[in-house]
């Protein structure tokens, strides 16, 4: 989708479901291991470095704030008999779970850009 083209800098992307799906498998299926450390979040290792934070997320007033991360992905939802589709993926993280979730394009959430591959 357009945004998903702009929002990071020359060299870098916001990452796809597929390599979403492949950092959670290669930190060993472990959502403590993705959240930052220092008692934001109660069990968090941060073993993987990624060092989320909960930001929560913000659809018609903020959500989530202190419980849960929510991050884009580039892939969108496709629905039946809806195009341009309205909805994208995004990786949601929250105390003891990680998902790969759907929403509103209108939604705002957090992103994280990956450096392309040369």
């Amino acid at each position: 989708w357009d945004v998903a083209l702009k929002v990071c800098p020359k060299g870098w992307h916001l990452p796809d479901t597929t390599e979403w799906k492949t950092l959670y498998k290669a930190i060993g299926n472990d959502p403590y291991a993705m959240q930052a450390g220092g008692g934001v979040w109660e069990n968090a290792t941060n073993a993987s470095a990624f060092s989320a934070l909960p930001a929560g997320g913000y659809y018609d007033g903020f959500y989530g704030v202190g419980s849960r991360a929510c991050f884009w992905s580039s892939t969108e939802h496709w629905m039946a008999n809806v195009f341009p589709s309205d909805y994208a993926y995004y990786w949601e993280l929250n105390a003891a779970t990680a998902i790969l979730d759907d929403g509103s394009k209108s939604s705002a959430g957090t992103v994280r850009c990956l450096k392309d591959s040369e």
